[in-house]
């Protein structure tokens, strides 16, 4: 029975004392981001709409007609991820996804007049759940905080 193989013990890295989790880096912005996401969808409930579909739609706004991939890459999503959403999207009469004129191979997304509309109600609805999430900040904050966010988040 002394035969018993016991767990072993692995040593800590450091012994320098260690950020609290409530504290560091990572646990504040999935924090945030949970509270950005609860936000978002308590103030645009009425529309059944996500978070990333709204992305989706704000994309397009801006980039107009493009491939899943440009998509992706605005958003900062995987295109293989992506992919179902768009379909998702596409039989609730959001978006078109046709076959590229140029590239048979590839398709092009564009929002339809349904997308539009859904996008012009829902970024009110947005720009209030974003308004609550920074309502502990005054502008200069709310500046600098977006700056560092940026900074933090990288490139797209």
């Amino acid at each position: 029975m002394g035969d018993a193989k016991r767990p072993r013990q692995i040593p800590l890295v450091s012994k320098q004392p260690q950020q609290p989790l409530h504290l560091t880096p990572g646990h504040l912005l999935r924090r945030a981001h949970q509270r950005n996401v609860a936000l978002f969808l308590e103030s645009t409930a009425a529309f059944q709409i996500t978070p990333l579909q709204f992305a989706v739609l704000k994309a397009l706004d801006e980039l107009g007609p493009s491939t899943q991939r440009s998509i992706s890459t605005h958003i900062a999503m995987e295109p293989s991820n992506t992919h179902p959403m768009l379909r998702r999207m596409q039989e609730s009469g959001l978006i078109q996804i046709a076959p590229d004129e140029q590239d048979k191979r590839r398709s092009v997304i564009s929002m339809t007049e349904g997308g539009q509309d859904m996008l012009n109600k829902v970024l009110l609805f947005e720009l209030e759940s974003e308004k609550r999430l920074l309502e502990n900040l005054d502008e200069a904050q709310k500046q600098s905080f977006l700056e560092l966010l940026a900074m933090v988040a990288g490139k797209n």
